[in-house]
């Protein structure tokens, strides 16, 4: 459903049925919106969140609740701090950049990086199994396009591949302080985002 909308076309209908009619979801959503670390207190439902935040803040929600999904999938919370991590570096990091294709698809790019491992499935048999759009397909198999270009960066950050993330910083023209910058912020947002399900834990 992310990907539907990854290249900024507003959400519609079918957005609304999907985070509504699955339980599962929308407990997730629920607890997410409820939790003291977004600000967010009492929505009743999702279609009242829905009424009352409007569906772009729903949409901005479920990236968080994703992350979280993916750790639960992979038994691991960890995964769902890198996955969430990684969306956001890739946020960041792709607005300093020329042709970088939406926000939306930046962020999921940085959520599907994780999926293989949360799901022990080859990138190529999870481009068969989903409606992802080109530059997302790219991203996950070849990282030819820039949003691959990106990708590359930030696994070069994340595994500590340093003559790499100089080598790919001057690729794509920015500094490895503004992507250091990045990642500790996009760390942070992921930490604080994912409060929810940390105090499910307990």
């Amino acid at each position: 459903m992310l990907a539907a909308f990854a290249d900024g076309r507003p959400p519609n209908a079918a957005f609304d049925a999907f985070v509504r009619d699955d339980p599962h979801l929308a407990a997730s959503m629920l607890r997410s919106m409820r939790s003291a670390a977004l600000g967010v207190r009492g929505p009743k439902s999702v279609e009242h969140a829905l009424n009352v935040l409007g569906r772009d803040a729903v949409m901005e929600q479920l990236v968080g609740v994703t992350a979280h999904l993916l750790g639960e999938a992979a038994h691991d919370a960890e995964l769902s701090v890198i996955a969430l991590r990684r969306a956001r570096t890739c946020e960041r990091v792709g607005a300093a950049l020329d042709g970088a294709p939406h926000p939306r698809a930046r962020t999921l790019a940085g959520l599907l990086s994780v999926l293989e491992f949360a799901l022990g499935v080859p990138p190529a048999v999870l481009v068969e199994r989903m409606t992802l759009p080109g530059v997302l397909q790219d991203a996950l198999l070849d990282r030819r396009e820039p949003l691959g270009a990106l990708l590359d960066l930030v696994d070069a950050m994340e595994y500590g591949w340093w003559e790499d993330l100089r080598s790919r910083c001057r690729r794509l023209g920015v500094s490895p302080s503004m992507v250091g910058q990045a990642w500790l912020a996009a760390w942070r947002s992921a930490r604080d985002e994912l409060a929810f399900s940390r105090a499910d834990a307990l």
